[in-house]
């Protein structure tokens, strides 16, 4: 028999099909049986389990399934039956490789999954702080009969308009493609040179140091990129610039952000994340000049069907076929 421990929320609907499959079971706040077959799977969905708690409830599984929740070297450690993580999404820095690679742990993610829906909302950003069409503004003037002149509303075309992609990935190349449908300008940097018409910057402080109005960062969290945009980084943007982080709030550091915006270098910023990562930019933003959001970039309903169906393929194809389908 095989327990897997689901402690992040999935697609529901999507994990009561796997039921379907002969030897699949989902447990949704009931316990799994004392007596299974050697040959099932049982999915214990807990979604609401808190990252510490893990380090008790994972004795029991040789499997657990996770989003951004930290898989600490403890947890690890306690995982004596543990074979496989499987992490919903692309980055794995909440995860302890290290202590997964000693003790024989395989790590999976599930890269690709969400990339449409994230550069969907990095493009809806961009409308909103660049464009600034006030059509919230003249929605609520409209109905209560405040109305004022057409110039009240002025925004801004994004056409013509620079945007500087910093990583050019999945979901880097989802949004170039948008805004090149928008006829704007796309300046890119990336650790190699791709196979596209948008303009190549090989150096990151090449590209902060460009004409470009709006960065977008699309760049996993590392040991190197973690404040990768710090005080030497603002200084070389154009007065008035825009940043929109939908990649990790740590990728800036909140003390230069913070400079950024009190000295005009940033008009204003969009960041994305976990409400403990965000907090730091929320008190940095102290007039209010940005949209700051709890990690909803990728929070669609077609999103969470795909990365539902993915973890759980991979999980079972692991235990039934022993494939490895994504290893990081």
């Amino acid at each position: 028999m095989t327990k897997i421990l689901i402690a992040e929320s999935l697609d529901i609907d999507i994990l009561k099909k796997f039921e379907k499959q002969k030897g699949i079971f989902v447990h949704d706040n009931n316990p799994i049986p004392a007596n299974i077959n050697n040959d099932e799977i049982h999915f214990s969905y807990q979604p609401d389990i808190p990252a510490k708690e893990i380090v008790k409830e994972i004795v029991e599984y040789e499997g657990i399934i996770v989003r951004p929740k930290e898989v600490s070297a403890k947890a690890i450690s306690a995982g004596k039956k543990l074979k496989i993580i499987v992490r919903g999404g692309s980055g794995v820095n909440s995860i302890d490789l290290k202590k997964a690679r000693k003790n024989d742990v395989i790590v999976e993610n599930t890269p690709g999954q969400n990339s449409i829906s994230t550069a969907e909302y990095t493009f809806a950003l961009i409308m909103k702080l660049v464009a600034n069409r006030h059509i919230d503004q003249s929605n609520i003037d409209v109905r209560i009969g405040n109305e004022k002149e057409p110039k009240q509303y002025q925004g801004q075309e994004l056409a013509g308009k620079k945007i500087a992609i910093i990583g050019l990935g999945r979901i880097g190349s989802e949004v170039a493609k948008r805004a090149e449908a928008f006829d704007m300008q796309v300046y890119y940097h990336s650790r190699t040179k791709k196979n596209v018409s948008y303009k190549y910057f090989e150096s990151l402080l090449d590209i902060l140091s460009s004409d470009a109005e709006i960065y977008s960062l699309h760049v996993p969290l590392t040991n190197k990129t973690k404040g990768f945009i710090g005080l030497r980084e603002f200084s070389l943007l154009n007065q008035g610039s825009f940043l929109i982080n939908c990649a990790r709030p740590q990728l800036v550091n909140p003390i230069a952000f913070e400079g950024a915006l009190r000295g005009g270098a940033l008009a204003s910023a969009a960041i994305d994340g976990d409400t403990d990562l965000i907090q730091p930019f929320i008190d940095a933003d102290k007039n209010n000049k940005c949209i700051i959001t709890h990690h909803i970039a990728d929070s669609t309903k077609q999103a969470q069907e795909k990365i539902t169906k993915a973890v759980l393929t991979q999980t079972i194809e692991f235990f039934h076929n022993k494939k490895l389908l994504n290893v990081v």
